[in-house]
């Protein structure tokens, strides 16, 4: 793929600098269409110079779905044709992966999900991959991430709907769709640990589950992934395969709450809870309603943000899920309060009710100092109405407990008996006890 001034260089000299300076939206497009790929811009341009009398927009005839806008009577230039002859010269193994790649979540897959979908073990689909990036038909970045181009993954899209059986292109779909819902989950775990676990059925045969030593590496997997999941959450959807859908919807929210974007995370959120209702799981509707009043509360969406709070909690009450509800609680009392004044106090309350209930060690405090602030926010500050050691409370239970090596406990009492000396209140500096040495002893016993 060229770059794009390269790109439009490539055009110019096909079509004439004056030309392009003429129609540079349809230029632009063109561009766009061929996804700067050299073969693609040239086989358009060989097309727009031969009709002088049309506009660039009329002549290229880009706006054809598929490779048909790249069609030429030259077979050297014509772009069906070119990639056949790469293709053809594939091992069947090699084709076989390529086709399965004919999909809109295959332009930006890790390695472990190419093994997945194609249900190899990781080194024989990475010598695969490495085959097909000496064809020129996948692009292997650093880190083992695949990357296919729009144009080679249409071309791929043709080649498994004329070769490979729907029940073939439908398991390489669960295949991967397992891989991302697994692998969600497990990073989801390695950053939130204290994040409650959703219930899975075991991954399908030739599945690769990815692991993760640490919340940093896990954090990097979730960064890599979202160009790749809208497109997943379409052919879950497409593929009747809502389970998939609601489940890659959870794997990815607590930590799309965190990081955004926002726009995005709405998006998926709304795919997710669709499903959720098509299965009739009114706890993961639940669920998705609350990470959408996130998101909302984030864009300052405070109407739409208590809207989706409030429908949140008229499904929990057929639940008995008493943290997921006092998460609810607590999140609705940021909104409420900047459009409904004075409501908010009684979901904190009850959100530390909740959180007391089951004994949750983590909500308890963010309970009682949430409800400590909209109290005194609203002047309630006597003895009747915030208990005197409720932000005390919440500290308490928010600090780890100290644990203090030999050095930095004689540290502290160095520190402790100079803070003494100077306030007078510990023994003076002539009580203290001498720093002179015993004297050594001779080998006799005696002391010099």
């Amino acid at each position: 793929m060229l770059p794009e001034d390269d790109a439009r260089l490539l055009l110019s000299e096909r079509l004439g600098a004056s030309r392009l300076r003429a129609e540079p939206d349809a230029a632009e497009q063109a561009i766009r269409r061929c996804g700067r790929l050299p073969l693609a811009l040239a086989t358009v341009g060989a097309r727009l110079s031969c009709r002088t009398d049309l506009s660039l927009s009329d002549a290229a005839d880009l706006a054809r779905p598929g490779l048909e806008p790249f069609a030429h009577e030259d077979p050297a230039i014509d772009l069906r044709e070119v990639l056949g002859r790469s293709y053809r010269d594939l091992p069947e193994p090699a084709a076989r992966l390529f086709r399965l790649l004919g999909r809109d979540s295959g332009a930006h897959l890790p390695l472990a999900a190419v093994s997945s979908l194609a249900a190899l073990p990781v080194p024989v689909a990475r010598e695969t991959v490495t085959r097909l990036d000496h064809a020129n038909l996948v692009e292997l970045r650093m880190g083992g991430r695949l990357r296919l181009h729009d144009l080679l993954r249409e071309y791929a899209a043709e080649r498994s709907r004329d070769t490979d059986d729907q029940p073939v292109r439908q398991a390489a779909t669960r295949r991967l769709l397992d891989h991302y819902v697994h692998t969600a989950a497990a990073a989801s775990a390695a950053c939130h640990p204290h994040r409650e676990n959703m219930p899975l059925d075991p991954p399908r045969s030739g599945v690769i589950v990815q692991a993760f030593a640490g919340p940093a590496q896990a954090t990097r997997w979730f960064v890599a992934e979202p160009l790749v999941l809208p497109a997943l959450l379409a052919e879950a959807v497409a593929a009747g395969l809502d389970r998939h859908a609601r489940l890659l919807g959870w794997g990815f929210s607590e930590f799309g709450q965190r990081r955004g974007p926002w726009t995005e995370i709405l998006d998926v959120q709304e795919v997710a809870l669709g499903a959720a209702e098509r299965l009739g799981d009114g706890l993961a509707a639940a669920r998705c309603h609350n990470s959408l009043a996130r998101a909302h509360l984030r864009l300052g969406h405070d109407g739409d943000a208590v809207t989706h709070f409030e429908r949140a909690l008229r499904l929990h009450a057929d639940f008995d899920e008493p943290v997921l509800e006092a998460h609810v609680h607590l999140g609705l009392t940021v909104p409420l309060s900047r459009i409904r004044p004075g409501r908010e106090l009684g979901h904190a309350v009850r959100a530390m009710e909740l959180f007391r209930q089951a004994g949750d060690a983590i909500g308890k405090p963010r309970a009682l100092n949430n409800t400590s602030w909209w109290r005194a926010k609203r002047g309630r500050t006597s003895a009747t109405s915030v208990p005197p050691t409720c932000c005390r409370a919440a500290t308490t239970c928010t600090r780890p407990p100290r644990r203090w090596s030999g050095s930095a406990r004689r540290r502290r009492r160095r520190a402790t008996w100079r803070r003494r000396t100077r306030r007078g209140n510990g023994r003076s500096s002539a009580t203290r006890p001498s720093a002179t040495r015993t004297p050594r002893r001779s080998g006799s016993g005696r002391r010099h």
